[in-house]
């Protein structure tokens, strides 16, 4: 199931007074997580009150509905005066789930991952640094009822990872059923991301190409205070069960335009992915022309089933299919990444109805 976070830094002091309404605002979004950075507290002088303020603030997120966690790495176990099998003193940030930054072997993680239990804590693993064979070895030691795994955000430009680096990074996580978060900018700054391609992209196109892969849970904006308008077009992203593909339809009929806004479902090819779903059809051949990559058709004579056939590769012209549009450049990369049985809508972005 998707779901989409927040960032939060305290150590931003000039916008603390700004995140109640933020994340308030955020949630009618659906907005559900909150990563919260916490480490300027390791340099303060007033601990007492910078830990009220997290705490007070934690309690109002849990409140509204939100699972708040953060990082944690030796030097806050020792800050913190806690321990693998101590992790008590945490409970005074008011957080939900621990992130194990760095730091930490698998027998201390498992004592981690065990006591945080008894505590109702999440443990989140640091999935861009966790090798599959620690995770290997870490699953004898513990169950992982209460684990997740987020990867890290890199700030400055060309230090992000590749999409393909996710994607093997996570699918361990995903086969011992471990919900997996990601950072991404926000559409303002761009900054705090996790993968480096991503960045020139809006945040709510990269969630719909992290959500695409199939091995990503959870998407995070990553940098503080986005914008109401894109708050709501990344919860819009989040609330779906389906991959949705933009396509610039071209001057096509009545019946070719039930091809646009239902769930198909797919299946991929060699030179094509397609996805279809039972709707009468009577569409019939009318631009027959030689398919490229990106071309978009419908077969024809198929009279209970609509097919659509979205071409990776060029191919002949076919009396079979009826050419009816063309994907979206940038979302030839969501097509890339659809496999068997994904839930697909193709949305029309250009109004080129008759």
């Amino acid at each position: 199931m998707r779901s989409v976070g927040l960032g939060v830094y305290f150590g931003i002091k000039e916008n603390r007074p700004k995140y109640r309404d933020y994340i308030s605002e955020a949630k009618v979004f659906g907005f559900s997580e909150i990563f919260m950075g916490i480490g300027f507290i390791l340099k303060e002088k007033n601990v007492d009150k910078e830990l009220k303020e997290i705490r007070d603030f934690s309690i109002y997120a849990e409140n509204l509905g939100y699972y708040v966690f953060t990082d944690i790495n030796p030097e806050f176990m020792k800050f913190f005066n806690a321990s693998p099998d101590n992790l008590e003193p945490y409970l005074k940030t008011g957080v939900k789930g621990i992130r194990l930054d760095y730091g930490f072997n698998v027998e201390e993680m498992a004592k981690i991952i065990r006591n945080a239990r008894r505590l109702n804590l999440y443990v989140e693993l640091n999935a861009s640094i966790f090798s599959e064979g620690d995770l290997e070895k870490l699953s004898k030691l513990t169950d992982f009822e209460n684990v997740k795994a987020s990867h890290d955000f890199y700030p400055p430009l060309y230090t992000g990872i590749s999409l393909e680096e996710v994607i093997r990074k996570s699918s361990p996580f995903k086969r011992f059923g471990i919900p997996v978060g990601i950072f991404v900018g926000s559409n303002r700054e761009k900054l705090r991301n996790t993968v480096e391609s991503l960045r020139k992209y809006s945040p709510w196109q990269a969630e719909e190409i992290l959500f695409a892969t199939g091995k990503i849970d959870r998407v995070i904006i990553g940098d503080p205070l986005e914008d109401s308008q894109d708050l709501k077009k990344e919860g819009e992203v989040a609330s779906r069960d389906y991959i949705k593909i933009r396509v610039i339809p071209y001057n096509i009929s009545d019946e070719e335009r039930k091809a646009f806004n239902h769930v198909l479902y797919s299946r991929k090819r060699e030179f094509a992915v397609s996805a279809g779903d039972y709707i009468e059809n009577k569409v019939t051949p009318r631009c027959v022309v030689r398919k490229f990559k990106g071309s978009v058709s419908i077969m024809t004579n198929r009279p209970d089933y609509i097919e659509v056939w979205i071409w990776t590769k060029d191919s002949p012209a076919d009396p079979t299919f009826t050419i009816i549009g063309e994907v979206l450049e940038e979302d030839m990369q969501i097509v890339d990444l659809v496999e068997d049985h994904d839930k697909i809508l193709l949305e029309a972005i250009e109004s080129r109805f008759t």
